[in-house]
């Protein structure tokens, strides 16, 4: 069994309905102000941002990430300079402003003009479009996505050795770490064609995150190296149950998806795709021969790359 974390609905495999009521901040172990919070003080209405060394969110770039200005608890990330993420089940609603702050603290406003709902049957991955696009003087940077081929394999060890480390952010504002475990396929949750990835709630590690009521939506990123780069890896959609994990959509799997929607205005994500193999023929031009590529054998992410990245 699962349940949203959103403020009102929440859902069961099969169509059973419970409803989870808002709780405390996202739960982190041996949480502190100094070490789990992006702001030190003055949220939302004149943030100041952590400079504390402790920060585990020091070094990474936070611009991309804003909050409901009506409701503060309600996070999104940018998809790009007019795009943002969300949770379909906890939409911010058309003309809410939507505020982000870059590192000099000054906060920009932007107004939602449309939203998708859902992009695939039955799933809660959803994207917001604003009436404009935010200007790159605002210093507001959206997120790439990492892609690194469409392996959906549950249990495959591709997935446990790239798509591991997870910088989680909830409502708040706080920031705790976690390990993605699986990818959920379509169906998982009955009538839902959307992919998710799961996440256990280590009670026992430090700065381990746990999702609770209110932290639907609020972004979750890859990252690799402390600090290092950071990708866009989805939102918070659910927890289990029995409290023993969370669920996240997963946008490298709904990439399709998010850049047709995004292409009816021009536009397309920013999707990273790292080199897994070297060119080596001077012969067959054909990439699907594997004595092409050192090491031999053609990269997954080669075969199965669709998606043109950045801006069209």
């Amino acid at each position: 069994m699962w349940k949203k974390t959103g403020a009102i609905l929440a859902g069961g495999i099969g169509g059973v309905l419970i409803f989870a009521s808002l709780a405390s901040a996202l739960n982190i172990n041996g949480y502190t102000p100094a070490r789990h919070n992006r702001f030190s003080s003055g949220y939302p209405s004149a943030p100041i941002a952590n400079t504390d060394p402790t920060f585990i969110g020091l070094g990474y770039d936070w611009s991309g990430v804003g909050w409901n200005a009506a409701d503060p608890n309600q996070s999104f990330a940018l998809l790009g300079p007019r795009f943002f993420l969300y949770a379909r089940h906890y939409s911010p609603g058309v003309g809410a402003t939507l505020q982000f702050t870059p590192s000099d603290g000054e906060i920009n406003s932007y107004t939602v003009q449309a939203l998708s709902g859902a992009l695939i049957s039955g799933s809660d991955l959803a994207v917001g479009k604003f009436t404009a696009p935010i200007p790159e003087t605002d210093n507001i940077h959206p997120y790439s996505i990492l892609f690194l081929g469409y392996d959906t394999s549950i249990t495959s060890p591709y997935h446990a050795s790239n798509y591991t480390n997870l910088l989680l952010y909830g409502w708040t504002a706080r920031i705790g770490w976690n390990q993605l475990t699986n990818i959920l396929p379509p169906n998982y949750f009955s009538g839902d064609q959307g992919y998710y990835f799961d996440y256990p709630f280590d009670t026992t590690t430090p700065d381990r995150a746990k999702l609770v009521g209110g932290d639907s939506g609020s972004p979750t990123f890859i990252v690799t190296g402390t600090p290092g780069e950071m990708y866009l890896a989805g939102d918070h959609y659910a927890v289990y149950q029995d409290g023993t994990g969370g669920i996240d959509s997963f946008l490298a799997l709904e990439l399709p998806q998010i850049s047709g929607y995004m292409a009816q205005w021009g536009y397309l994500p920013y999707v990273v795709t790292p080199v897994t193999a070297i060119w080596t023929s001077s012969g067959s031009s054909s990439w699907g021969i594997g004595s092409n590529w050192s090491p031999t054998g053609v990269p997954a992410d080669v075969l199965t790359m669709t998606i043109s990245s950045g801006l069209s």
